[in-house]
């Protein structure tokens, strides 16, 4: 399989290493700038370079385009790639809206290619063993989910400036960087809550801090994202059997504790090399196999994802 990336941030050259590790050739890379990105795939191994999105498609090289663009462009670019019946592995948020995402899918399976979220932590070894382990946790009570990071670029926004991520225009703000993370334990966990919150601090039309709150049954979860400073991070599921913890991004989970009313203690430790590793070998597999229905099953969560989003964002306050 040979492989296009689209954007020349950091996110990209973590990908592209992790292509490499799943002996997926990275055919080319593609940006704005025709000089900084072949400095960019120079740095990363890459042999050829693009600054012309249409030509880049048209390359029947190219089997597969990783998008890593600004969040309001994913539809764009991602539709574009799919009517060249070129498979997509598309960076979260997946798109701006629940429309845009349903009708990605549509146009995907219409058009038999395979489409895949970017989103990390649900493929992590750790990640899976502690959505299992919630089970023996018995009724739920409380959650509590945060994923906190004073940004690089507020520094530059606080001064005037438009950094992507803090740019309303490019679907940025904290929610849609860090409470995305948090909020695919939530939803992929336990589904759809019955009621949506969010409470955030606004600056410039953009959310650089805030929380929400989840609703369900019997229980509710909030989740705490902060871009304007430094906090905790950390994920905690209690139940009336006892509680899991764990102390770290919740992006990069590699252990957590169990803490049984009775007394048991299991702590659960799966370090990694490459986190990104394991992302980028589902989406091979699917590619490979031809596996429509893993396909499916995954994108239902990121439609379920990103239908919560939308509701978060209707509630914002």
């Amino acid at each position: 399989m040979k492989i296009l990336t689209v954007g020349t941030a950091k996110i990209t050259a973590d990908l592209i290493k992790a292509f490499k590790e799943n002996d997926i050739e990275v055919y080319a890379c593609c940006g704005r700038d025709l000089k900084k990105t072949e400095d960019f795939a120079r740095a990363n191994g890459v042999n050829m370079a693009y600054d012309d999105y249409e030509i880049a498609l048209s390359d029947e090289n190219i089997d597969a385009v990783y998008i890593a663009t600004p969040n309001s462009l994913h539809f764009e670019y991602a539709s574009k790639a799919i009517l060249r019946h070129k498979h997509v592995i598309l960076e979260k948020p997946f798109t701006t809206s629940a429309k845009e995402c349903l009708d990605l899918i549509k146009l995907a399976i219409d058009n038999d290619v395979i489409l895949f979220e970017a989103i990390l932590p649900i493929h992590l070894p750790t990640y899976k063993k502690l959505k299992e382990a919630v089970k023996s946790l018995g009724k739920i009570t409380n959650a509590e989910l945060n994923f906190s990071k004073y940004s690089s670029k507020y520094d530059d926004f606080k001064k005037g400036g438009s950094p992507n991520v803090f740019n309303p225009e490019f679907y940025g703000g904290a929610l849609n960087d860090l409470g995305v993370y948090t909020l695919y334990y939530a939803i992929d966990i336990f589904g759809l809550a019955n009621k949506y919150a969010y409470f955030c601090n606004m600056e410039r039309d953009i959310d650089v801090s805030g929380t929400y709150i989840l609703t369900y049954d019997n229980f509710y979860i909030t989740g705490t994202s902060l871009k304007d400073s430094d906090a905790h991070n950390f994920i905690s599921i209690s139940g009336e059997n006892g509680h899991i913890y764990y102390e770290g991004a919740p992006s990069l989970i590699d252990n957590f504790k169990i803490e049984m009313r009775d007394g048991e203690s299991i702590e659960y430790h799966y370090p990694f090399k490459d986190a990104y590793y394991y992302e980028v070998s589902v989406f091979k597999k699917m590619v490979l196999d031809n596996d429509r229905q893993m396909m499916k099953k995954y994108l239902y969560k990121t439609y379920q994802v990103m239908t919560a989003l939308d509701k978060l964002h209707a509630s914002q306050q």
